[in-house]
């Protein structure tokens, strides 16, 4: 019996540290990618790209090596603040999806934003993605959202990496 608990902790402390390997090698990745000034950037109208109108802009932005996509952010604005969701990138495979809303503080005097003031992150999501195809995923979350719908699966950021796809195309 006691060889058996040693078994259970020793696996259960190997996993964790290889999730810990896993998670630091994206963070470097990550770093990488976002030092890299050999990449080049396209910028798109949000509303273009998915033919749509909403009360506010965005941008979509996608990074690309000579060979392959390396970060994808599709920034909304709207009149309450932002919302950002960005995917960096390893052969063609997500390894980090960030999401965030950031809001205007209401005045106190009343319920109107307070454009002049700088935008508060109301809720994060690092979504480390170990290995996209079996989705094993460690997620770090960073307040509450307000606005935004929860995603259920990694399936849902695929319409992103598919309308990066999209555009890198044409």
């Amino acid at each position: 019996m006691r060889k058996i608990v040693t078994i259970i902790i020793l696996t259960l402390t190997l996993t964790s540290i290889g999730q810990n390997t896993s998670i630091d090698r994206i963070d470097n990745k990550v770093n990488q990618i976002n030092s890299d000034t050999s990449l080049t950037m396209t910028q798109f109208d949000l509303n273009k790209v998915y033919d749509l109108t909403n009360n506010g802009s965005g941008i979509f932005k996608i990074w690309k090596s000579p060979s392959e996509i390396k970060k994808i952010t599709q920034l909304s604005y709207h009149s309450y603040g932002k919302t950002e969701t960005t995917v960096y990138l390893e052969n063609g495979q997500p390894i980090l999806i960030i999401e965030n809303e950031n809001h205007f503080n209401l005045k106190t005097t009343s319920s109107e934003p307070e454009y002049e003031k700088e935008m508060e992150t109301v809720y994060q999501d690092r979504i480390y993605c170990i290995n996209w195809e079996l989705d094993p995923i460690h997620v770090e979350t960073i307040g509450q959202r307000i606005l935004t719908e929860g995603i259920c699966g990694l399936n849902d950021y695929s319409g992103i990496l598919d309308k990066g796809m999209e555009l890198t195309k044409e």
